[in-house]
């Protein structure tokens, strides 16, 4: 059971830094734009 838990802890934190970085590189595009 746990092993199940922690993977699916890990693959959130993965997506989570993913987005993070995503939407890092969209607003600093945003204010290149203006």
């Amino acid at each position: 059971m746990w092993p199940i838990i922690l993977d699916t802890l890990g693959a959130l934190a993965v997506l989570a830094s993913v987005a993070a970085h995503i939407a890092l590189l969209l607003s600093s595009e945003q204010k290149c734009d203006e």
